[in-house]
């Protein structure tokens, strides 16, 4: 399927536009976002990989957008285009389904790599309407991987509007900082991203 320089295919919803600015992002003015590069977009013809919980199929472009913050942590907006609003809308089901169940995958993991298991994994926010959103924190030692290894908290958000799902995530590490993020901004954190998509 041909693919033009937007990231849209004949099936697809176009990505330009839907990336947040780094001012934007959680905890701006502590953590002091900047991006890595510009928005790098893609055809996709496998699943999508956020974490060690989460694999994503069905969609048909990727858009991925790096932070850098001061503390010299990583945010990163990977924003998927899906050939229809249910499809997008059955991704979305899938994520937060495996995010419910992250805690004990996450444990599993730490086990057999002989760590503490000690992951948490709790839900911090949600939205319903024209866009769906949730998000999490996971606190635990992390495995070497789609993480880092040490003790951290990665935040985790999806918002799915229309045809595109949009998932933020950005990591503390106990190594860099204490965590410094309330995440009862997290709602505002989805309605923001939300809001951005429907642009």
């Amino acid at each position: 399927m041909a693919t033009d320089l937007t990231g849209a295919t004949a099936a697809t919803a176009p990505l330009t536009g839907t990336q947040l600015a780094a001012t934007a992002l959680p905890d701006h003015d502590e953590m002091r976002w900047r991006p890595i590069s510009d928005p790098v977009t893609q055809p996709l013809h496998q699943d999508f990989g956020l974490n060690e919980c989460v694999s994503v199929p069905g969609a048909l472009a990727w858009q991925q957008q790096g932070f850098i913050s001061a503390r010299k942590t990583p945010a990163v907006q990977d924003t998927l285009s899906f050939p229809d609003e249910a499809a997008a809308r059955a991704a979305y089901r899938g994520v937060v389904g495996a995010m419910k169940d992250c805690a004990a995958e996450s444990r599993a993991l730490q086990k057999r790599y002989g760590l503490s298991q000690d992951a948490v994994v709790r839900r911090t926010a949600g939205t319903a309407g024209a866009a769906d959103g949730t998000a999490w924190t996971r606190s635990w030692t992390g495995v070497q991987g789609f993480s880092a290894p040490g003790d951290q908290t990665n935040h985790v958000y999806a918002v799915r509007h229309g045809r595109v799902l949009a998932l933020l995530h950005f990591d503390e590490w106990a190594a860099k900082a204490a965590p410094s993020y309330d995440v009862r901004g997290d709602a505002a954190v989805l309605r923001t991203l939300g809001a951005q998509l429907a642009d």
